[in-house]
């Protein structure tokens, strides 16, 4: 920028006092306060006011859009974390739901084996089911039955035939209880 003469004096302040002839549309200033007295370079703009008031004005706008969008914000983030509660809570819902499904299957599955050993025991001889059920107390699977009542069906009447009750009353040792003595 030229240096360049000064012609202009701009005066600001505030207008404390007028009056308007409304026949002319004339506005008379009756009082003024100054309070800013500048110079004014030759071929200045008058509406230079105008424009930095105009930039104040937008930065005033965007000042309030930074303020909207910052309680927007604030607002979105309550809102989140919020949603992460919920989120929360709904886990642990669902771990809760899962813990009593698997009790529940767990006891389906026993009940289901309490069923199959019942039925397991109805396929061997009334002398051994006491003895069979009392073995099936261990089984936890369906193949352990499986393989228990096969045993029972399968040993069992052989031990039975060459089984012998003893005698109370006989003090003399047998050939099938060699280590028993009354």
């Amino acid at each position: 920028m030229k240096p360049s003469p000064i012609r202009e004096v701009s005066i600001g302040g505030y207008i404390t006092n007028y009056t308007v002839d409304e026949a002319t549309g004339v506005v008379t200033i009756n009082e003024f306060e100054p309070i800013e007295l500048s110079l004014v370079l030759q071929g200045a703009e008058p509406n230079n006011r105008r424009l930095d008031a105009k930039k104040s004005k937008e930065d005033l706008d965007m000042q309030e859009e930074i303020k909207k969008l910052l309680a927007k914000n604030t607002e979105l983030e309550s809102q989140l974390k919020q949603k992460d509660e919920e989120i929360q809570n709904l886990k642990a819902s669902l771990e809760e739901k899962e813990k009593e499904i698997q009790k529940l299957q767990a006891e389906k599955l026993q009940i289901e084996l309490s069923a199959y050993k019942t039925e397991k025991l109805s396929e061997v001889p009334e002398e051994v089911r006491e003895l069979l059920k009392a073995s099936l107390e261990v089984a936890k699977t369906k193949e352990e039955v499986d393989k228990l009542t096969a045993t029972f069906k399968e040993k069992l009447p052989k031990m039975q035939a060459g089984f012998t009750i003893p005698n109370p009353n006989d003090n003399t040792k047998t050939v099938d209880n060699p280590f028993i003595t009354y």
